[in-house]
C-alpha cells in the first residue's frame, strides 16, 4: 500500500478498513466523482484533477459524473454554486 505521511499527521492511506471510514478505492471499487455543470471551472479542473490523482495512486480511473446520482460519491463543488451541494 501506499503510504501518505504529512507535517504531524498519521498514516492517511492505509490497507486496513476503519470504522466510519470512506474508502476511495479498494479492491473491488472506486468512489465515483460528482461535479455541477453550473459550477466554477476552477472546480471543474480541481476534479478532473483528482481523477488523475486518484489513477496514478490506485491504477483505477473513476469516473467523472455532472449532476448525477452515486453510491458513496466524491461530491467536488461550491457552495451556494453547486446544484449537488
Amino acid at each position: 500500500a501506499v503510504v501518505c505521511l504529512a507535517s504531524g499527521l498519521e498514516r492517511i492511506v492505509t490497507k486496513n478498513y476503519t470504522k466510519g471510514s470512506f474508502a476511495i478505492a479498494n479492491k473491488d471499487k472506486i468512489a465515483n466523482i460528482i461535479i455541477s455543470e453550473n459550477d466554477f471551472i476552477g472546480v471543474k479542473r480541481a476534479a478532473k484533477d483528482l481523477q488523475t490523482d486518484i489513477f496514478k495512486v490506485t491504477g483505477k480511473t473513476p469516473e467523472l459524473l455532472i449532476d448525477n446520482k452515486s453510491e458513496l460519491p466524491i461530491i467536488v463543488g461550491t457552495i451556494g454554486k453547486s446544484t449537488i451541494i
